[in-house]
């Protein structure tokens, strides 16, 4: 991609007539351990669109260098190594913070900048088309240089279009947060339902205590050997699709789900499939339906009466088989390991009405997960569209993203 894909009626200056860059400051054993430590900003703090405070480490900075690494309210930080032009801004996440020579910190030179604006396009620049011919983490280029930076052009719009851009994308990425947010506030609480199911059951009774915890007097305790026998899957068809066709309609199982899909099927019926191989090990999933189980899942071949394979499937996502899993260089789950965990049983009704609210739940982190996949979809096609004039942001009207949806209990 080159300037001429760009707006016509964008200027194109030198990124340092449009902003001050500097470099934070060179970390030392003797700053490590000087007498006036301050919290600053490292390469991995600095991802794209966002700050991560989860980890802030200190540093000594004298009263010189505070004047000069502090920073500001709205201060662009891009990632000068790792993932060259990484970009974020900073929004005074912590009162005082400063921030290390891995990072460059840019300022708009006069009020004619939108720093929000640049951070799009420096995301569109680096991370979606490479417009500037530095990779990112993948390239053998490790460093963007301070020279390097400032000889780099970069579009001026007028000011207006500036923040019209920033707001339409804003909105995109605020919906995109809205879901993450619900998702990860769906999947606590379905975490807690979990632990009180499995703990106390649906019907109020007394509990007792057992090797795996308290469970319900009338439950029993029994193995997996018991109620399953697993078997490894086959290899992945070599004429898999990643999507479904009226010829390859069969969803192939893997340790991580659905891995694409097939024109013939392992198994008729619905079944359990637990990953057997590498980090996706003892992931518990299940069919609906007719399907294929690749070679590095297991699925229950014979299953007792007494157990309902959603109840158990259920029960694995809580009692984490991973942790069960052999230590060697590549993790593994086996009959032989599987047969020996302990798994409660409740009556099979009971089991069923477990799986019924727990299900509940799923259904609610899938509909937002697919809604973050469409709103991470608009975003990518919406900046490369803007950025290159292939609609104008006079065009848009995206009033309906910023309707609030609705929220579980305990979402921000």
């Amino acid at each position: 991609m080159h300037a001429a894909s760009l707006p016509k009626d964008w200027p194109l200056l030198r990124l340092a007539d449009v902003f001050h860059v500097q470099l934070g400051k060179m970390l030392s054993g003797k700053a490590r351990a000087g007498i006036s430590p301050k919290p600053y900003l490292r390469n991995k703090n600095v991802q794209w669109g966002a700050i991560d405070t989860t980890e802030v480490i200190d540093m000594d900075f004298n009263a010189n260098e505070m004047e000069k690494f502090r920073l500001c309210k709205d201060d662009l930080l891009m990632c000068e190594g790792g993932e060259p032009g990484r970009t974020a801004i900073w929004r005074d996440q912590i009162a005082e913070c400063y921030y290390q020579k891995a990072i460059h910190r840019l300022r708009p030179v006069d009020s004619r900048t939108l720093p929000e604006f640049y951070l799009y396009w420096f995301r569109f620049a680096f991370d979606i088309t490479n417009f500037y011919g530095i990779a990112g983490a993948s390239s053998t280029i490790a460093h963007l240089p301070a020279a390097q930076l400032k000889s780099l052009t970069v579009p001026v719009p007028e000011l207006g279009e500036q923040r019209r851009i920033a707001a339409v994308l804003s909105a995109v990425q605020r919906a995109i947060e809205r879901q993450e947010r619900l998702i990860a506030v769906t999947a606590e609480l379905k975490k807690a339902l979990m632990h009180k199911l499995f703990t106390e059951g649906t019907r109020g009774e007394p509990l007792k205590q057992t090797e795996i915890g308290p469970v319900p007097k009338s439950w029993d305790i029994v193995t997996i050997g018991e109620l399953f026998k697993f078997s490894s899957g086959k290899s992945r068809p070599k004429d898999a699709e990643e999507i479904p066709s009226a010829d390859k309609p069969y969803p192939i199982f893997g340790g991580n789900g659905v891995m694409g899909y097939a024109a013939q099927h392992l198994l008729d019926s619905p079944a359990l499939v637990i990953g057997r191989v590498g980090v996706y090990c003892g992931c518990a999933h299940h069919t609906d339906g007719a399907a294929w189980i690749s070679d590095n899942a297991l699925y229950a071949k014979w299953v007792d009466d007494r157990i309902d394979t959603r109840y158990a499937r259920e029960f694995f996502e809580f009692a984490n088989l991973n942790k069960h899993s052999s230590r060697a260089a590549q993790p593994l789950v086996t009959q032989g390991i599987l047969s020996s965990i302990k798994i409660p049983l409740p009556p099979k009704n009971e089991q069923r009405q477990m799986h019924t609210a727990l299900a509940a739940l799923a259904h609610k982190i899938e509909r937002h997960q697919r809604s973050e996949r469409l709103f991470k979809s608009l975003f990518s096609t919406l900046l490369h569209q803007l950025m290159t004039a292939k609609i104008r942001v006079h065009d848009l009207d995206l009033s309906a993203l910023e309707a609030r949806a609705p929220e579980p209990a305990g979402a921000a």
